[in-house]
């Protein structure tokens, strides 16, 4: 069994990895348009800014989410980013299956909230 924790190990880091380079790219992509912030202020925005837009407000989103939890971030990077099911996600955090399902379950909760307030504060500060 040892081998098979390594390799989910190794799965577990390129997740954070891949989670890095989407941010990376997000951040070239955006410096490269100098386009500003308040995206509502234009009616045709390219969709691949908007897309590296959200991934930097996910990305700082999982980085407030580590703040309070940092085990429920890593269940979000190893169920999303590395694909991993809630035996594996267990498995390579050393906790049981029910505890994954409470920690996900908290995590997307928490993150919807936390996207919805971002959302809202960037209607908000068009409108004025």
């Amino acid at each position: 069994m040892p081998d098979a924790i390594s390799q989910k190990q190794i799965i577990a880091t390129l997740a954070t990895a891949m989670r890095h380079v989407l941010v990376d790219h997000a951040r070239r992509y955006r410096a490269n348009k100098r386009t500003p912030n308040d995206l509502s202020a234009f009616s045709e925005v390219d969709e691949s800014f908007r897309f590296a837009a959200d991934i930097l407000t996910i990305d700082q989103a999982l980085k407030e989410l580590a703040e309070i939890n940092p085990r429920e971030m890593q269940v979000v990077e190893l169920r999303y980013f590395a694909g991993m099911t809630e035996e594996e996600a267990a498995e390579v955090l050393n906790v049981s299956r029910e505890t994954i399902k409470r920690d996900w379950r908290f995590a997307r909760a928490w993150l919807k909230q936390r996207l919805l307030s971002v959302a809202g504060s960037a209607v908000m500060v068009t409108h004025h």
